[in-house]
């Protein structure tokens, strides 16, 4: 059991660790549509973009769109090719520059939908 002098001085330490938070708003938005060919193929793209707002003057944006084409091979069993590419940056939409220092990832990846849901491996 602490004595009050030992739970005095743990409040203490913590509020001291806490006064390093820095308060800041964020907000996100995510706009996709999807489109079928010939009942097997599915086409998928998906834009997010975000940005962090603090009372400094470092705002921290990014922007994400992802491809996906699925294909269906079987019942219940799906292929997919994805590629997706993204920007962070303190402003990614100043002077509307969205393609420069892009990144960018693939994968390749196969599903399989089950009784208790989906199953995914990229």
């Amino acid at each position: 059991m602490e004595t009050q002098e030992q739970q005095t001085f743990t409040n203490t330490f913590i509020l001291k660790k806490n006064e390093k938070l820095q308060s800041f708003i964020q907000t996100k938005g995510t706009l996709g549509f999807a489109s079928t060919f010939f009942d097997k193929l599915t086409f998928q793209i998906t834009n997010e973009a975000g940005i962090s707002l603090n009372e400094k003057d470092s705002d921290v944006s990014f922007i994400k769109p992802e491809f996906n084409l699925r294909y269906v091979f079987a019942k219940n069993h799906y292929a997919s090719v994805i590629a997706n590419y993204g920007r962070l940056d303190n402003n990614v939409f100043k002077n509307i520059d969205l393609f420069k220092d892009i990144k960018s990832g693939y994968a390749i990846g196969y599903s399989y939908d089950t009784f208790i849901g989906p199953i995914e491996l990229n």
